[in-house]
């Protein structure tokens, strides 16, 4: 029994050892910390003061970068894994203001109090940007003396420039303004003048010119106008004299005084005369062209376009109260006979006159009007800007004593003139003395009476 006693003990034993083995072969579960979250919700003002949700506005934790999110459409977010502690949120978002915000995670999650609003920021103005141009300019037939100059045209935003080249025939002009439209012009004497369009809009330019030597000029030959000047007729141009081989071009234009220009499609060798060409002296121009040579011009200037003449248009008005109230609508008021040419003082109707007035207006032909009750003068031409008028007796001779007026009304524009005048009485103007007939008409009934009483006498004798 001792022996069975002493095998049990010593299977206990060791039965008690492997557990104890057991036990402390076996390691200790590790216990993780818990974490939290950071929320809340982010707002734009554009100005307005009325809050939009930012959507894709980015949140960051300052002291860990790695820790960041983005806001979803209604301008929320959630930053999530995160720690007891202090920290401190950045908010940006593109054309705003970055915002910073500090909070505290103590054993549970967290939501901002208040609402972050990103405010607009007004990007600052980009620094200006200023350009060059640069370049060489040289000659074809390696002349390398000459004196060159670069001109920058003034209607490109710029001062007229004008900088000579250097003696390696370079230019530059610096710290221009963006234009994609600059005009640099290149000549030299000697040489044919070159131009070239250059675009500094985004970045600098260089431009390097050959010069080529001038062309002998070519030998113009001569141009001639034909046709009448009227409207609706057309008149020819023609053109001999120029060298073989010589090609031509045409222009017709017009010439108005202080202004003038091409007729825009007539390039042909006839023109139609049109309305709008009326008192314009109407211009041929020959271009001719030859290899070899510098091209030349001949030209040609026709008589001024008259408009066809009309029959008169009725009286302006039909006595001198209603030509009163038609000049003033017209803001005419009658100017005085001396300043028409005419002499001062009461016209004889027994005498022709010449009156004379300036007429600017775009006419071929005036109606002209005598009031008081309106007597037809005439229809007179218009002729380098003045319009000569006739006042015959005859018209002079129909007209009362005393004060006239003369209505000039162009035939094409309507404009008009008024001339205030006098005529002298009939009689007094011949000088014919009333006071003398008279004496003799009554001279003459006293003789008749005593003739008859002579008469009567030797009857009764």
């Amino acid at each position: 029994m001792s022996g069975l006693r002493r095998i049990a003990a010593l299977g206990l034993g060791l039965a008690m050892i492997g557990g104890l083995s057991l036990v402390a072969a076996t390691p200790a579960t590790a216990v993780t910390p818990p974490t939290y979250s950071i929320s809340g919700t982010v707002n734009v003002d554009n100005g307005d003061g009325v809050g939009v949700a930012a959507d894709g506005a980015t949140v960051t934790d300052v002291n860990n970068p790695a820790e960041s999110t983005s806001t979803d459409a209604i301008g929320g977010f959630t930053l999530a894994g995160l720690a007891d502690g202090d920290y401190t949120l950045e908010i940006s978002l593109d054309g705003y203001a970055t915002v910073t915000t500090d909070t505290t995670i103590a054993g549970g999650d967290v939501t901002l109090p208040e609402v972050v609003t990103l405010t607009a920021v007004t990007p600052a103005d980009p620094e200006p940007s200023y350009y060059s141009i640069t370049g060489t300019v040289t000659a074809k037939d390696g002349n390398s003396d000459f004196a060159a100059t670069v001109e920058m045209n003034e209607n490109q935003g710029y001062s007229n420039t004008v900088i000579p080249v250097d003696s390696s025939g370079n230019f530059s002009f610096e710290n221009l303004e963006p234009n994609a439209d600059v005009t640099l012009t290149f000549s030299a004497d000697g040489y044919q003048t070159v131009t070239k369009d250059v675009d500094i809009s985004a970045a600098d330019a260089e431009v390097n010119v050959e010069l080529l030597p001038n062309l002998p000029e070519l030998k113009a030959g001569t141009a001639k106008i034909t046709g009448t000047a009227e409207v609706g007729q057309v008149l020819t141009g023609s053109t001999t004299g120029w060298p073989a081989g010589t090609k031509l071009s045409y222009q017709w234009g017009f010439n108005g005084g202080q202004f003038g220009g091409p007729i825009d499609g007539a390039t042909g060798t006839t023109l139609k005369l049109t309305k709008d060409l009326v008192g314009m002296q109407i211009v041929f121009i020959v271009t001719g062209t030859n290899d070899g040579f510098a091209p030349t011009s001949a030209s040609a200037f026709g008589p001024h376009v008259a408009a066809a003449k009309k029959d008169a248009a009725a009286a302006p008005a039909g006595d001198s109260g209603g030509l009163a109230v038609y000049l003033e609508g017209r803001g005419v008021t009658a100017q005085s006979q001396t300043s028409a040419g005419l002499p001062a003082g009461d016209l004889n109707p027994g005498e022709d006159y010449e009156a004379e007035l300036k007429w600017t207006a775009t006419d071929s032909y005036v109606d002209v009007y005598l009031y008081s009750t309106p007597t037809l003068v005439g229809t007179f031409p218009v002729v380098n800007g003045a319009v000569q008028i006739t006042l015959s007796a005859e018209v002079l001779s129909e007209l009362e004593a005393g004060n006239h007026t003369l209505v000039v009304t162009g035939q094409s524009s309507g404009a008009v003139q008024a001339v205030a005048l006098t005529v002298a009485d009939m009689l007094a103007a011949t000088g014919f003395n009333t006071g003398g007939p008279l004496a003799i008409a009554a001279l003459l009934l006293l003789l008749g009476a005593a003739l008859l009483v002579v008469r009567r006498r030797r009857v009764h004798a």
